[in-house]
């Protein structure tokens, strides 16, 4: 793979000929991904929301946001710091900490509050 091309089949320069611009790969390459990840997670989530899981589904969401937060700082930054790398990483994992701290309350909850 050479630097002017994108994956193994996609070679920016003779797309260039063609009059695609770079701009137009990445934004389909984007768009393939981001429909692909829909059609991958929405059957997950009619799931979830079958379930009646209303606090799997905010924990995923509030998640979802700290770590958009995140990037976010980053980019506002600019630049991305070392530091920025264990913070991430702590986050992930006190986000994780977290989801199972809240799986086994409501297991404990759900199989002794029934006695």
């Amino acid at each position: 793979m050479h630097a002017y091309s994108v994956g193994y089949w996609i070679s920016i320069p003779q797309l260039a000929a063609l009059g695609i611009k770079e701009e137009y790969i990445y934004f389909a390459i984007i768009t393939i991904g981001i429909v692909s990840s829909y059609l991958l997670i929405n059957p997950i989530i009619n799931w979830v929301v079958h379930l009646q899981s209303a606090r799997l589904l905010s924990y995923i969401l509030s998640s979802l946001i700290i770590i958009v937060l995140f990037f976010i700082v980053v980019l506002i930054m600019g630049e991305v710091h070392p530091a920025m790398f264990g913070l991430f990483k702590f986050g992930l994992q006190g986000l994780a900490s977290f989801g199972i701290i809240l799986l086994l309350y409501y297991s404990y909850k759900r199989i002794f509050g029934n006695i």
